[in-house]
């Protein structure tokens, strides 16, 4: 059994304890920022394709005939991507959509980024460091 990242809100919590992880983690994917409407048939829904017929059975039961919209859930995609699939920044931004940048901020968020490194900017506790120049001396 996977052990899945914990969700970063409350929306994909309650996804996930609906479906499961691993087949939230498939629609967030595939549908992610779009408006599905959920059929009352789980048979006849194209959604099986994605997150299986026991996932889409669980959603008509409770979304059935509603459109629902998939929330985009970068964040917790993005800590899935690292945690369980050991992806690099790089393809992370890839997959999800967003740059490395944003990869990084959120996996800093999540404590999951080394920040001994020190700050190019900062000169605090650098022996003969020079103050930083001010905007108009640039």
């Amino acid at each position: 059994m996977t052990n899945w990242p914990a969700p970063t809100t409350p929306e994909v919590a309650r996804l996930v304890r609906l479906i499961g992880a691993e087949a939230a983690f498939r629609l967030l994917e595939a549908r992610g920022g779009v408006a599905l409407f959920i059929p009352r048939d789980a048979a006849r829904s194209q959604l099986v394709d994605i997150v299986g017929e026991d996932a889409v059975r669980k959603l008509a039961s409770t979304m059935g005939g509603l459109e629902y919209r998939v929330p985009l859930a970068r964040e917790w995609r993005i800590i899935v991507h690292r945690v369980l699939h050991k992806r690099s920044y790089r393809e992370i931004a890839l997959t999800v959509g967003c740059t490395e940048s944003a990869v990084w901020r959120t996996l800093n968020r999540a404590g999951m980024t080394n920040s001994a490194q020190l700050d190019l900017f900062d000169d605090v506790g650098v022996a003969g460091a020079t103050p930083a120049l001010s905007a108009r001396a640039v």
